[in-house]
């Protein structure tokens, strides 16, 4: 069949404006649609929608047809009337009121009965879009957006490249190529939106900073950040001390942490058999790693627990104090601004470069 008999079939089967679905016009109805479709899997969904009354085809039921179909397609057929929406249904997820659509039902029946011209269809249909103005204007400003984009990528990696002739050749400028790529990592990692393994890109920094260690150079120096109250503290209260602390807390309004009220009896509780009191030393401690100069350098913050087997005891280290970020989501370091990841050229290109820093380095310790 072609495109143009498939679109001449608009006009065989009833729509569901016309008024036909009252109880009583049922069985004609059912004779009008089975004279047009063939299909006994689209005979069975017929039957389902007059049983059910439902308002039209749902998008779950679409899939099930066309697993591949996805929200631009059916926007695509929805823009061209393949695919009329004749209703909503109003629901909250991700956090969000959503009107999921209903779609008009003997159009979906007849692109399931005409499964085999669907991407010829959909081919058809992309080609009369961009022969529209809104079509044209928005591909006009997504290629000025690549190319302003593209453009400052280009000036990016200009200034990296002339930021590394600072650096003398061999394990200097290694040290600094693998800096400044596992900060932009690091920025990866503290930027959700951007989707990604988190934990990985931690890994890959993790890496980094054990080739940093390893290099012994002048350019790194390690420090160690100890706040107020490092130490992690778990309380399981036994159930007489569960009762005192609930009483407590009920006296005083509502709101009372438990960690408060062991403060408050912590000799009595720490000498109670039955509670249980656990504590991690320098648990919200960090190691503090700086690669560079005074005038151009990169630093990272590193977990004690994780810094440990890579820089050893906190004890070798001078101690330094910082100031955390308030409000945010890390007390240090940030995540990548808007706009910012497609200037470096996005993720692939950081790893790439990255990838590329750490063997370079690793190779230029195994010559030494």
């Amino acid at each position: 069949m072609t495109i143009a008999e498939l679109k001449q079939l608009n006009t065989l089967l009833p729509h569901p404006t016309d008024k036909i679905l009252t109880t009583d016009r049922k069985p004609e109805l059912l004779d009008k649609v089975t004279a047009q479709i063939n299909a006994e899997a689209d005979y069975v969904v017929v039957l389902n929608y007059l049983k059910e009354n439902d308002l039209g085809t749902k998008i779950h039921e679409l899939t099930a047809v066309f697993p591949k179909l996805t929200l631009n397609q059916r926007k695509l057929l929805t823009r061209h009337g393949y695919l009329p929406i004749v209703g909503t249904e109003n629901v909250h997820r991700y956090g969000k009121d959503l009107a999921v659509p209903f779609y008009d039902y003997f159009a979906a029946a007849k692109l399931v009965d005409h499964q085999k011209q669907f991407d010829e269809l959909l081919k058809y249909l992309r080609q009369a879009d961009k022969s529209t103005p809104a079509y044209q204007k928005k591909a006009a400003t997504a290629k000025r957006k690549r190319e302003a984009a593209k453009q400052a990528h280009t000036a990016y990696m200009a200034e990296y490249r002339q930021f590394l002739e600072q650096f003398p050749g061999g394990q200097q400028r290694a040290l600094m190529d693998l800096a400044f790529w596992t900060a932009n990592l690091n920025h990866l990692a503290k930027t959700p939106r951007e989707g990604g393994n988190q934990n990985e890109y931690y890994d890959m920094k993790n890496h980094a900073l054990a080739a940093f260690q390893h290099a012994a150079s002048p350019l790194v120096h390690t420090s160690f950040y100890r706040p107020k109250g490092a130490d992690r503290t778990d309380v399981d209260l036994c159930e007489a001390h569960y009762e005192d602390y609930a009483e407590q807390r009920s006296v005083s309004g509502g709101y009372y942490p438990v960690m408060a009220f062991y403060f408050r009896n912590q000799k009595e509780i720490q000498r109670c058999p039955k509670c249980h009191v656990t504590t991690e030393k320098d648990y919200y401690s960090l190691y503090y790693t700086v690669v560079g100069t005074a005038e151009a350098h990169f630093s990272f913050h590193t977990p004690a627990s994780i810094g440990e087997p890579i820089f050893g005891s906190p004890k070798r280290y001078a101690m330094v104090y910082h100031e955390e970020n308030e409000g945010g989501s890390f007390r240090f370091g940030r995540g990548m601004e808007v706009g910012e990841l497609p200037v470096i050229g996005g993720k692939k290109v950081i790893l790439a470069y990255f990838r590329g820093a750490l063997q370079m380095l690793n190779n230029l310790e195994c010559d030494r």
